[in-house]
């Protein structure tokens, strides 16, 4: 590509099930798959964390979520973004919480922060972050997504 014009293609959900983790590997592997998010809260991302040393041309970014799942961090410290069972809420609830500015700034950011920083402490230097159902670009969260990848040394956001 002479001209400089590259093309990435992205896919999300990386660790979230062995199903998904794989197609993934198999659409880079044969495919035209150039990128991954990687889902550090999911149940198959040490699953994933094992499979991605053997494509080290797959550039695997952070799939920041706070509506599925439970968050790394303690519920107590992030209250407002989960239910009563320690679970983050719905992305439809988020949705409405982030919407409605009925979340603490800060925990969102502490929490994205835990995140990278799990990722980082196995090894991994993100390509670029991102999240999951979009929630980073609600307004009560843009700001906590900005703090954290400038906090953690993240450059490359995908909207």
């Amino acid at each position: 590509m002479s001209d400089g014009i590259r093309l990435i293609v992205n896919a999300d959900d990386f660790g979230m099930s062995r199903g998904i983790t794989d197609a993934i590997v198999v659409a880079h592997r044969y495919g035209f798959l150039t990128s991954t998010s990687l889902m550090v809260n999911m149940r198959a991302v040490d699953y994933a964390v094992s499979r991605a040393p053997a494509f080290p041309a797959l550039a695997i970014g952070v799939h920041l979520n706070i509506c599925q799942g439970r968050p790394l961090l303690p519920a107590r410290d992030v209250r407002t973004l989960v239910d009563d069972n320690g679970e983050f809420y719905s992305p439809r609830e988020m949705a409405v919480r982030l919407w409605t500015w009925r979340v603490a700034s800060a925990e969102i950011e502490r929490e994205f922060r835990a995140q990278i920083r799990w990722m980082k402490e196995r090894g991994f230097a993100p390509s670029h972050a991102d999240s999951h159902h979009h929630m980073h670009i609600y307004p009560a969260a843009a700001r906590a997504f900005v703090r954290a990848l400038a906090a953690e040394g993240i450059a490359c956001a995908r909207a």
